[in-house]
């Protein structure tokens, strides 16, 4: 410790290091020559001034001036900047920029989304009319050839326990889907993408190696395939706003999901028992429960009723009364 003449101790103040005053290439050989006014030597030979680090009085300018000056190199790239927020928009809402002009003009501009690119946070908005909601959900449909594959694992693997499509009809519903979405004549019905949906989402939860090889996927794709469907068709039938009409592919599709959610890995028993009450509802607002009296037969002989989706409509009703113990 310094202590003064007297032996007190001396309080020692320590100063930053100021910047050097001189330039560079006298202070390399220990000259004296001040950045304000250089030595002759460094006026004579022209030398740069090359000062250190830190402003002096005489060369600092305002801040304002500073940020306002042109330069070749700009700090912030606002192009970088919106060129990424671009490509999240596009991650994020992966339908054209043209979706709200409506008509035919949006289908035919959707594009599909392929099994391992799904995202299970893409959640169509509620807000958005049904035109452009349908646009939406059809954007997160497979690609053809992909859904082809998934329809026939669906038929070979889940429909033979299940037992309530009529898998001709259900394929007409994909072929004519498909077919909309390409040439973008009319709309897409929203209990045909339900359906659709209930039927991807089952054969991606019964997944074989196979499958996986011909999609070109992973296990991890089609676990997150799976949540996405079936997020999407739940997301269809608890849409207030628009609601599902009912009918037999409704009906059915409510059915598909509610056996294939029930029979899942994942621990959902509250979405489970919704949709089999909705799909009790729905049966009960159809009279379904009345479907075999002879009032209604004789009804459906007068007006000619279709076979096919009687027989649909029945297979559902006593799949639910058989698992209602």
């Amino acid at each position: 410790m310094k202590r003064n003449n007297a032996g007190d101790p001396v309080m020692v103040i320590h100063r930053p290091a100021r910047p050097a005053l001189s330039c560079r290439p006298c202070r390399e050989k220990k000259r004296r020559c001040d950045r304000n006014k250089p030595c002759s030597s460094c006026s004579q030979r022209d030398i740069p001034l090359q000062p250190g680090a830190g402003p002096t009085p005489a060369d600092s300018t305002p801040s304002s001036s500073l940020s306002m000056a042109p330069s070749g190199h700009s700090a912030f790239d606002y192009s970088d900047v919106l060129g990424r927020i671009r490509r999240l928009e596009e991650a994020v809402f992966p339908m054209p920029s043209n979706v709200h002009e409506g008509g035919s003009a949006s289908h035919t501009m959707s594009t599909f989304t392929s099994l391992n690119s799904h995202n299970v946070n893409t959640v169509p908005s509620s807000f958005l009319s049904r035109s452009d909601r349908i646009a939406q959900l059809v954007a997160q449909l497979p690609p053809v050839d992909q859904a082809m594959k998934l329809f026939d694992h669906f038929a070979s693997t889940l429909q033979p326990g299940l037992c309530i499509l009529h898998i001709p009809s259900a394929q007409d519903i994909l072929d004519s889907t498909y077919r909309v979405i390409l040439i973008g004549e009319r709309e897409n019905k929203i209990e045909d993408l339900l359906l659709l949906f209930s039927i991807f989402a089952g054969a991606t939860l019964s997944w074989t190696t196979k499958l996986l090889q011909d999609l070109n996927a992973t296990k991890g794709n089609a676990k997150s395939a799976f949540e996405t469907y079936t997020h999407l068709a739940t997301t269809i039938l608890d849409d207030t706003s628009q609601p599902v009409p009912p009918s037999t592919t409704a009906l059915a599709a409510t059915a598909t999901l509610a056996h294939v959610v029930i029979n899942s890995d994942e621990p959902f028993p509250a979405k489970a028992l919704a949709l089999r009450l909705r799909c009790h509802l729905m049966a009960k607002s159809m009279l379904l429960h009345r479907l075999d009296t002879p009032s209604s037969s004789r009804e459906r002989i007068l007006q000619g009723a279709n076979s096919i989706e009687i027989e649909v409509q029945r297979r559902v009703w006593w799949s639910m009364v058989a698992s209602d113990w």
